[in-house]
């Protein structure tokens, strides 16, 4: 059996376990993602790709750390999309 040394092993290779690859990879960590399907396949593809802002997360009255969290991520999105943030999906067709 080969075995490989990284500094993280990711489980989940959605959007969120590629996220954190990508982020750890250019702070200089090794990492190896861990899928037992496909990329992408399974809670990502269920989620249909929606990114919100956390207003679901304000709609029992109570404002929690999950809004304060969320409501920036439209934004950060549509950074990541034209190329200015860490995580440059400039080439991705959507």
């Amino acid at each position: 059996m080969n075995t490989q040394k990284v500094d993280f092993a990711i489980v989940g290779g959605g959007v969120t376990g590629l996220w954190l690859n990508v982020l750890l990879a250019r702070a200089g960590f090794s990492t190896i993602v861990i899928e037992k399907t496909a990329l992408g396949i399974q809670q990502t593809l269920a989620s249909q790709g929606m990114i919100h802002g956390g207003v679901k997360y304000s709609l029992s009255g109570f404002v929690n750390n999950h809004f304060y969290t969320l409501k920036n991520m439209p934004a950060r999105w549509t950074k990541c999309l034209s190329g200015d943030d860490p995580v440059d999906l400039r080439n991705v067709k959507i």
